[in-house]
């Protein structure tokens, strides 16, 4: 499986946080566990983590207290966020009142958390969009490739990756 490196310049001093939004498939997840190996990483997809964080999202801010600073030092990357609405509460909560804790909101649809009216943290995190691959991580362009699978990665199989 090839990694094609994405042209995001994703350099989020301490303390900031962010969201990152992007279509699905566009390669959110993988890049960041690519970048951030060391952090803390949640995923809400996984049935079990978000069964326990949907209906107890304060267990999110009552595991991060106890963070030592070496844990600290690397943001806190939660994946899906729009999963779970009430989790924005508890990361507003906690940027305010943890000293040095940083976190990486990753979803596909800040509309469904506009429609719930949650909270986009008023300013206390960046927004990133992660868009379909560009010329420059792409390196060639073969237009014929663009027009049938489109330039998301997940729509270009493997071979044709090599290929492009």
């Amino acid at each position: 499986m090839s990694y094609i490196e994405r042209c995001i310049p994703l350099n989020l001093p301490a303390p900031y946080s962010c969201f990152l939004w992007g279509a699905r498939k566009t390669g959110k997840s993988t890049f960041l566990k690519h970048h951030f190996p060391n952090s803390l990483y949640y995923d809400f997809l996984k049935a079990d983590v978000f069964r326990s964080y949907l209906y107890a999202p304060q267990i999110l801010r009552q595991e991060l207290m106890v963070l030592n600073e070496e844990q600290k030092r690397y943001p806190i990357i939660l994946d899906e966020v729009q999963k779970i609405p009430l989790i924005l509460d508890e990361v507003h909560w906690m940027i305010e009142n943890i000293p040095d804790i940083q976190f990486i909101l990753c979803g596909s649809s800040a509309r469904k958390l506009k429609v719930l009216g949650a909270n986009l943290l008023g300013g206390r995190a960046w927004r990133y969009m992660f868009l379909p691959l560009c010329y420059a991580e792409l390196k060639t362009l073969n237009w014929q490739k663009i027009f049938n699978h489109g330039c998301y990665p997940a729509t270009i199989p493997h071979l044709i990756l090599k290929n492009f």
